[in-house]
């Protein structure tokens, strides 16, 4: 009993990581989809007048187009930081259920991105960045 047990789990296992399989290792996935990167924060603490605070996401995110496009799923305005090694900070303010983008991201280089919004601590900071150009519907 305890092998067809054992049979039936390592199947099982089996077809559940078959169908794991990035989208970009597909044939049919199109080079012109843009790649998404869920960066949603909580603010690490409150904003003063006098205390900026930015809150980095675990996300690295790489373009491939040379544009990066964050989109504010907050009902508060944001800045969303861009920062990679070899070029100066990049920011963009962006107002609630709107999108913002830089044109002149590098290419194929990992940026980190730190989030800043003027909300208490512990504040869920939601933000979706797309890899291309995003507009919203």
């Amino acid at each position: 009993m305890r092998k067809i047990l054992s049979f039936v789990l390592a199947l099982v296992m089996v077809l559940a990581f078959a169908g794991c399989e990035p989208e970009e290792n597909t044939q049919e996935a199109s080079t012109q989809e843009a790649s998404t990167w869920d960066c949603t924060v909580m603010c690490a603490e409150d904003s003063a007048v006098n205390a900026y605070v930015t809150t980095y996401s675990k996300e690295r995110v790489i373009s491939k187009t040379g544009i990066l496009c964050a989109e504010n799923q907050n009902d508060f305005p944001i800045v969303v930081h861009f920062i990679t090694n070899g070029a100066s900070e990049q920011s963009v303010a962006i107002e609630p259920g709107n999108v913002g983008c830089l044109e002149d991201v590098i290419t194929n280089q990992p940026y980190q991105i730190g989030i800043h919004a003027d909300v208490a601590e512990n504040t869920e900071i939601k933000v979706q960045l797309y890899d291309g150009n995003k507009t919203v519907h």
